[in-house]
């Protein structure tokens, strides 16, 4: 002990005397941090160089793994640097260069100019500016010609929104690579040096000088204090009690604290001004399991004194610790192996596992799950919404068991008739294996959500792995036949039982299919499987999403399911095995903006034949309630219970023991829930309506589908996930209410009436408002065009782009002078037509015989290739079009381009993005600024078309936001007023009128002072309309579609002083 001491206290001083430091030295004035998925990386300074060394996979695609050294840039600037060296990796593609960054994120937009480099350093693929104009979104290139290798120089500028790369043999002779990118990006940015190895898991140095920067740089401040502690803050099983850490940048002493208590005192100083940034606690062994404490001050040359933040380690305990899940974890999945790190002498491992913590922290009988060599213990199938308590003594050599602490976990939360999605972004490639090897998957996806269907969203992202999940309830005893349909490659996988480990590939798809396309491969298809009523059967499908469309689907057939149909969560739980205590409570544990009248209603545990109730207004109280409490409510078979009339925004908290009296473990104490009352009345928030006749929102509301007294129908037609109402499109909670309205045939007005029985006082606590949630369409001539990423759907009606009048949708920027747009055609969804068009257009006005040029391609009815690409033009206004087709036909995906150079407009496809081939020029006199961007037409009026967009870039003088109109617009509101009549229980009514609420794209809120429906009794209301028009003076218009949610009174926001 002693010798070993001496001599790493001598290498300390070895150290010391040299000057040397532990840990990185890091470069002054910059920071230094690896971004994304990658292994630590790190920056240097070398003499006169800076080294900088990352890993992780690419920067590209949708997400970045790289190492980063950065200063912070507001406004306009620059970065220079000579690339010397390249090092030595296994990827071609290896990149490191300059770059400047919107944020730290994986997935932030950027540009930066990078080299890359062959395995031994040497030229790889060249000098290439590369950029990702928005966050999450695709990624872009342009390669420098001829290939050029280091020792290069780069340089990125920023000037604005605009983005360019420059590249020189000298540093002083520079040549523009590509042509300069708009990319918004908010101050500051990140500007400085990246490197990336291309190769996860490998490390990969580039080496710079003559760095330079230009504009309003700002230097990382100084660090006063010791950082980067080793081993790190919080570490457990530190055998060697040697500490180190980097000292801050103007140290020239340190003092160093170490003790047993965070509140370190002189009496635990051990390096008294010391000079090396090391110590080695001599002062007896760390004992076993004891937490330490540790601090370092810094002393500067001036004597001033920076306390150091306080760390801490332990010794290697002798009881199991670090258990996993963490103690106390919430959420775990019932599928869970348990996990720990081992105690310092164990050999083997006692394992106790049970639902009780006296009965698990005694070792009773029934917890007892044996010994076991690994540390790790898998407890099989449990079940959800469930807390469970285990235990590991630890065993050592002369069979003695060091008793360790008892940990808890709760399982995630059971909710029925529900599918699990799940989805890991950032990962290229279009196979399966792509997701299942990632290290993510399956325990950390980067976001979960329950769907009422077995159905991923349609063209949702790029880049991505998706499983859907949960355990299949057949409705009678039956043989079944499952179908999957996706896009890219998906399997579908089904067990024998309740396990997933017996589950096996009934069905997949090897390339990709269109949504719910069902019979494009065979193997899409199960064989009939034989399935029993009342047993479960874990279900998952996979999907692998490369670039372009996607999508995923599960189907079934047989016994009552009589024709094909996506699986409904209604045969679905997101659980194999129900918990024995009360589960899934409504409202949601600790749901706010509860009704004051509530219905609180739950899953009942799996053997519950009863259920006592505990209810108040103290966690504490309810949660020691037993059956001699005032708390305690009584005993009931139903599931539900109504505690009355509440007051307003208070929180109130509620369990419930499930009980089954021949169960010798009933009664099953619940959980304690909460909810908080809300601080406004609710008048109608469209959740408890269903497909049941008589519980269905037309029902309810009362239109003129029902009475024939206006335009109006409330709902759909056919009732999706269990609801005639919209489940989408909503507000808050989980549906709201669409109502179409059509005003062009009398009596030119649409209203929807709502009766109240008993009625309504709108004037309880105060109340003096009437608040209500709209959302509408644009008016004609506007559309709402969304770009994230270069993506866009754009969906188009009309008789088509030709001859002396053109209808489509037209989402454009402005143009002035020469400029280009770019832009992938992904897919071109279903429709009737084969000549209807989508792509690129310069076009000289928004009007209907405008001149224009556009290089689109043609869709079939099943969005497959049509009639190829063509490039088409109006050279006059108001005249004849003219084409140049491809003559092969050409589908999507696929690139195309316009061009304009002066008055010469010009059109290209490639397959590719980067080899383009010309379809056609044309010489069009046009007005600057003129227009430029994406059009769609159905080619089949009052038909809707879909096209989808990615890789949109645009180029040259093109400014602005985009913006959306409809020459013949897909789905428009006519610019009517909604208006609300109020009726009370005398038949006095008045209405109020909204002007804007029907063309809102967006959620509006309408507010409407009581004291606006004058001489109405606001107290006493009977009933409630919402219409569309104009009451008073009907007069004809047009048609469309609102959607209202969340009706309340509310109190008026008081005045501002």
């Amino acid at each position: 002990m002693y010798r070993k001491a001496a001599m790493i206290l001598s290498l300390v001083l070895v150290l010391g005397c040299a000057g040397g430091t532990w840990g990185q030295t890091l470069p002054k004035g910059w920071w230094t941090e690896t971004i994304g998925d990658a292994t630590a990386g790190k920056a240097e300074p070398k003499a006169n160089t800076f080294e900088v060394t990352g890993s992780g996979a690419d920067i590209w695609g949708s997400a970045d793994a790289f190492h980063f050294m950065y200063k912070e840039l507001s406004g306009d600037g620059s970065i220079t640097a000579r690339v010397v060296s390249k090092g030595a990796g296994t990827n071609t593609w290896a990149k490191g260069g300059v770059m400047i960054r919107d944020a730290k994120t994986a997935g932030s937009a950027h540009a930066m100019m990078v080299l890359t480099a062959n395995s031994d350093g040497s030229a790889g693929n060249g000098a290439a500016f590369q950029w990702r104009p928005a966050a999450a979104g695709a990624s872009s290139s342009t390669s420098s010609v001829p290939v050029v290798t280091a020792p290069y120089w780069v340089r990125i500028e920023r000037a604005a929104d605009q983005f360019s790369a420059f590249q020189s043999a000298d540093g002083q002779a520079w040549t523009q690579v590509g042509t300069t990118q708009t990319i918004a990006m908010a101050d500051p940015v990140y500007i400085g040096l990246c490197v990336t190895s291309h190769a996860a898991g490998e490390m990969r140095t580039y080496t710079f000088d003559n760095v330079s920067h230009a504009g309003e740089v700002a230097d990382h401040p100084l660090r006063l204090k010791a950082y980067n502690p080793n081993p790190p803050s919080g570490s457990v099983a530190v055998i060697t009690p040697l500490f180190a850490w980097t000292p801050g940048e103007t140290a020239v002493a340190h003092n160093v604290y170490f003790g047993t208590t965070p509140e370190l005192t002189e009496a635990d100083l051990h390096g008294v001004q010391q000079n090396y940034a090391m110590y080695y606690h001599l002062k007896g062994n760390m004992e076993s399991g004891v937490q330490y404490y540790w601090r370092v001050d810094e002393i500067d040359e001036a004597g001033t004194v920076h306390t150091g933040d306080v760390w801490t380690a332990m010794a290697m305990p002798v009881t199991a610790y670090h258990p996993t899940p963490a103690d106390d974890a919430e959420g775990v999945s019932p599928n869970v192996s348990l996990r720990w790190s081992v105690g310092e002498t164990a050999v083997q491992h006692q394992v106790y596992f049970g639902t009780s913590f006296d009965a698990v922290n005694s070792g009773a009988a029934g917890t007892d799950r044996g010994k076991v060599a690994q540390a790790v213990f898998t407890p099989g199938m449990l079940r959800v919404s469930t807390t469970y308590y285990w235990r590991i003594d630890e065993i050592t050599a002369d069979g003695s068991a060091v008793k360790g602490p008892v940990w808890s976990f709760n399982t995630e939360a059971g909710i029925a008739n529900k599918i699990v999605r799940q989805w890991w972004t950032g990962l290229t490639g279009t196979a399966i294996t792509d997701l299942t090897n990632n290290a993510n998957y399956p325990n950390n996806p980067t976001g979960v959500e329950m769907r009422d269907l077995f159905e991923g969203p349609v063209d949702w992202a790029d880049n991505y792995g998706t499983r859907m999940y949960g355990w299949l309830k057949p409705p009678v005893t039956a043989e079944y036949t499952f179908w999957i349909a996706g896009d890219d490659a998906q399997e579908l996988w089904l067990s024998t039982d309740t396990d997933p480990a017996k589950a096996v590939r009934i069905a997949r798809v090897t390339s990709w299919t269109n949504s719910r396309e069902w019979e494009k491969e065979t193997n899409q298809k199960s064989a009939p499987i034989s399935l029993q009523a009342g047993q479960k059967y874990y279900i998952q499908a996979l999907g692998k999403e490369g670039t372009g469309g996607d999508n995923i689907a599960v189907a079934w057939q047989g016994g009552s399911i009589t024709e094909r149909q996506v699986i409904s969560g209604v045969y679905v739980d997101s659980f194999g095995l129900s918990p024995l205590t009360a589960f899934t409570p409504s409202p949601a544990d600790k749901a706010v903006e509860v009704p004051q009248e509530p219905t609180l209603s739950w899953v009942a545990g799996e053997k519950a034949v009863e259920h006592e109730i505990y209810f108040g207004d103290d966690a504490a109280a309810v949660a020691a309630a037993d059956t001699s409490s005032p708390l305690f409510k009584g005993r009931q078979a139903d599931p539900i219970f109504v505690p009355g009339d509440l007051e307003w925004n208070t929180t109130y908290y509620w369990r419930v023991d499930e009980v089954n009296p021949a169960e010798p473990e009933s009664p099953w104490v619940g959980r304690v829930w909460s909810f908080t009352t809300a601080g406004f009345m609710v008048v109608e928030d469209f959740e408890s309506y269903t497909d049941a006749e008589g519980s269905r929102i037309y029902e309810a509301w009362t239109d003129g589908l029902t009475d024939g007294l206006s335009g109006s129908m409330v709902g759909y037609m056919e009732a999706v996930n269990g609801t005639f109402g919209e489940t989408t499109i909503v507000h808050g909670g989980a549906q709201s209410m669409p109502m179409d309205y059509d005003n062009s045939v009398a009596p030119y007005y649409s209203e929807a009436a709502r009766e109240f029985s008993p009625v309504q006082n709108w004037t309880v606590e105060g109340m003096d408002t009437l608040s209500l949630w709209v959302r509408g369409y644009p008016s004609a001539g506007q559309v709402a065009v969304v770009e994230t990423g270069g993506k866009m759907s754009l969906t188009g009606a009309g008789a088509d782009i030709w001859n002396n009048s053109d209808e489509f949708t037209y989402a454009y920027k402005t143009l002035d002078g020469d400029g280009a747009i770019v832009a992938r055609v992904v897919s071109i969804g279903p429709g009737s037509n084969t000549w209807a068009k989508g792509g690129v257009m310069v076009r000289d006005s928004l009007d209907g015989g405008s001149t224009h040029a556009m290089m689109i391609l043609t869709a079939n009815t099943d969005g497959a290739a049509g009639n190829g690409a063509s490039f088409q033009y109006r050279a006059a206004t108001d005249g004849s079009s003219s084409n140049v087709d491809s003559g092969t036909v050409i589908a999507a995906p696929y690139w195309v381009k316009m061009e304009r150079i002066g008055d010469s407009l010009s059109g290209y496809v490639s397959a590719d993005g980067k080899t383009w081939t010309l379809m056609g020029t044309t010489a069009i006199a046009m007005q600057a600024p003129v227009h430029i961007g994406l059009c769609v037409t159905s080619h089949a009026s009052g038909e809707n078309r879909t096209f989808e967009f990615d890789s949109i870039s645009t180029s040259g003088g093109v400014s602005g936001v985009w913006q959306g109109v409809a020459i013949n617009a897909s789905r428009q509101n006519s610019s009517q007023d909604l208006y609300v009549t109020v009726r009370d229980s005398a038949g006095k009514q008045a209405t109020v009128a909204d002007a804007t609420a029907v063309t809102a794209a967006n959620w509006t809120e309408v507010r409407i002072p009581l004291a606006s429906f004058a001489g109405v009794n606001v107290a006493k209301v009977q009933t409630l309309i919402v219409g569309v028009g104009n009451r008073k003076a009907p007069a004809a218009d047009g048609k469309g579609r609102i959607f209202v949610d969340d009706i309340r009174t509310v109190k008026a926001a008081p005045a501002q002083p």
